[in-house]
């Protein structure tokens, strides 16, 4: 396993990489469906972490049939997450903090690249005391396609001002991996709700069990 001593940006995912949020959204949709006589398959919703909220619908309807009421759903997936966040607080995951710092020490710049919209971002960044550690970001409302597609990346590249190669990707879900590699950058996989096959695995730089472990490839 190389270091990377070259890196001069950090693309961070949010969900599930820097803030345990996932199984929260899980348990807030499984929740939902489960009350209305719907089966929520965990193997499905793997598939679709990482996706922007746009794209999730036609997932949802190809899953439960073209009748399936996914605008409700969602709206009361969101009351139901919010409502969680408020009274529980959002849990940062372990190591973060001690790898913002020391990459704010080494004068790498950071970035966020999350598929969630850009008020949710916001307010989940700034609740959790984060928010101002991000030199740049970029979210899913502002994409015409999300992850595995690399415009979240390429864009992010583009109005930052660095080359794919000095840029390196932490990432929890396939769909970050595979938009990732598309783009041609360097994509560190820190595990939260799933295990990638080795094929997917073998796109990334490393695997790891939590950030705390990015800090010593600095």
């Amino acid at each position: 396993m190389c270091k990377l001593t070259d890196s001069r940006l950090f693309i961070f995912d949010m969900d599930g990489l820097m803030l345990d949020t996932e199984t929260i959204y899980y348990q807030a949709w499984d929740k939902l469906l489960t009350a209305d006589g719907y089966q929520l398959n965990f193997d499905f919703y793997k598939t679709v972490i990482g996706s922007p909220d746009h794209t999730l619908k036609s997932k949802y309807l190809a899953e439960f049939g073209d009748d399936f009421p996914y605008d409700h759903y969602v709206e009361q997936y969101q009351i139901l997450s919010d409502q969680i966040f408020k009274k529980s607080g959002v849990a940062l995951k372990y190591g973060l903090t001690d790898l913002l710092a020391a990459l704010t020490e080494k004068g790498i710049a950071k970035a966020v690249a999350t598929s969630s919209p850009r008020k949710k971002m916001t307010a989940l960044l700034k609740q959790c005391g984060i928010y101002q550690d991000f030199d740049y970001s970029i979210c899913g409302d502002e994409l015409t396609s999300g992850k595995p597609d690399p415009e979240i990346f390429l864009r992010l590249l583009s109005s930052s001002g660095f080359p794919a190669a000095d840029a390196v990707v932490l990432e929890d879900s396939i769909n970050g991996i595979l938009a990732a590699s598309s783009a041609n950058i360097r994509c560190i996989f820190v595990k939260d709700l799933v295990e990638p096959d080795p094929d997917i695995l073998a796109l990334t730089h490393a695997s790891l069990a939590t950030l705390k472990e990015v800090i010593a490839l600095l």
